[in-house]
């Protein structure tokens, strides 16, 4: 199926089946900016912040992904920088799937950013705990700031 292609667009892909053409949305499968890797991932490590480090491993750069749904932020010194990778978590409802049993998956619920500043990059995670994010010296919890 992967391969099957209408009007020279495959079928089986994320621009052809969200519409993104019809939408004016340009799809953006990997991106460099900043000295900082985009992308979704493919690799999957056993806990958080595993494969955010085998990203690093892999990549040699500064990693930002989002595929296992993880939180983490780690670091690796180089000989002339330090580079980061992160799982960035996600916002989506982490109750059990059908086709997942009983079993709730290791997804943390948050958000991450990255600020550049004079050409460095500063990241940040945010972790929503119960049903709360902090940011600086703010709280949101459920629609209301505190």
């Amino acid at each position: 199926l992967a391969s099957l292609e209408i009007e020279g667009e495959r079928v089986v892909s994320i621009p052809h089946l969200l519409s993104l053409n019809a939408l004016s949305i340009r799809y953006i499968e990997k991106e460099y900016r900043n000295g900082i890797l985009y992308h979704h991932g493919e690799m999957v490590r056993g806990k958080a912040g595993y494969t955010a480090h085998g990203n690093l491993e892999k990549f040699g750069t500064s990693v930002l992904s989002g595929h296992v749904r993880r939180l983490a932020l780690v670091y690796k010194s180089l000989y002339d920088r330090s580079i980061f990778g992160m799982e960035t978590g996600c916002l989506c409802n982490r109750k059990p799937y059908p086709y997942y049993g009983t079993m709730v998956k290791d997804w943390m619920l948050g958000l991450a950013t990255i600020d550049v500043i004079n050409g460095t990059a500063h990241p940040r995670i945010y972790p929503i705990i119960s049903t709360s994010l902090a940011y600086g010296d703010k709280i949101e919890i459920e629609g209301e700031q505190k």
